[in-house]
């Protein structure tokens, strides 16, 4: 259906709404969710009033009809950017779609804030949160990586530290490898390298190339070539056949002047006989060839 709606033409789309309005009485929920992702396509490319589509789905389709529809539903919304119909502060409570349902779960949450409001760079995933603890829903692990990810979108560096430090006090969930791979990401953005460097050699979990990898990110962004020979290392021997860590080690060795690490690291990469992977840019340093 996500295929098919990018093809048909809007007309056709807008005329399936009256066979929608009729149709939801069956309360089909799987057959009406895939429908909704060709109406949100009407809506996002046609102009159709985001208010219009707000009543014909809460008054025709209704929203409690389990979290499959809502987290669909959701999920089609998100993907064409709309979260002011999600989060529209024109209405009371700023919350349409959770605060017109009578029940809520925490997949439902979670769908809004991850999906939603991660992927697009929005933070008002602490307000939702919040709002969750209020209706005594109970936050997982997953709901943490959301929150993450809306942090690291709207460069809050320290409410993310904080939300990691207090994950096992306060909500007792267990900090896993991606909670601190995120912290990581966000670490490394905004430039805090050795503060990085250190969550990575002082936690409880063995790192893998996922935190490696944020942290090298990181060191791309800033020419700190320190710290990425640390990362690199690492890195290296967790993912050899990787041709792309090479080049971006190399490359930070290139950016400091580091000519002759540069070298070793090209040097390495064929010795271990690893291919360059196509679209990965070569640079070219001064004292040898390209990669």
């Amino acid at each position: 259906m996500d295929g098919r709606s990018m093809e048909v033409e809007g007309w056709k789309i807008a005329k399936r709404l009256n066979i929608l309005k009729i149709e939801a009485a069956a309360k089909d929920e799987k057959w009406i969710a895939m429908e909704i992702t060709v109406f949100l396509f009407c809506v996002f490319c046609w102009g159709v009033l985001v208010g219009y589509l707000r009543v014909f789905l809460l008054d025709c389709l209704g929203l409690d009809e389990g979290p499959g529809f809502f987290t669909h539903f959701v999920r089609s919304l998100s993907f064409l950017g709309e979260h002011s119909f999600i989060f529209n502060k024109n209405f009371t409570g700023g919350f349409i779609l959770l605060n017109k349902k009578k029940r809520h779960s925490r997949l439902e949450y979670n769908a809004i804030m991850l999906i939603g409001m991660g992927m697009h760079g929005h933070a008002n995933d602490a307000q939702l949160f919040k709002q969750m603890q209020l209706k005594g829903i109970v936050p997982n692990d997953v709901t943490f990586v959301a929150m993450f990810g809306a942090f690291r979108h709207a460069r809050m560096t320290e409410e993310g530290r904080k939300l990691l430090s207090s994950m096992k006090s306060v909500y007792g969930v267990e900090p896993k490898i991606e909670h601190y791979s995120c912290v990581i990401a966000l670490l490394s953005r905004a430039g805090r390298l050795e503060e990085a460097l250190n969550l990575i050699k002082n936690m409880p979990i063995e790192p893998n190339e996922s935190a490696y990898g944020a942290l090298l990110g990181g060191c791309k962004i800033y020419g700190d070539a320190k710290v990425a020979q640390s990362v690199g290392i690492q890195l290296l021997d967790l993912e050899p056949p990787h041709s792309g860590r090479y080049i971006d080690l190399s490359n930070i060795y290139a950016g400091s002047k580091r000519w002759d690490d540069a070298r070793t690291t090209r040097k390495l990469m064929q010795d271990n006989g690893v291919a360059k992977m196509p679209g990965v840019t070569s640079v070219k340093y001064p004292k040898f060839n390209s990669l």
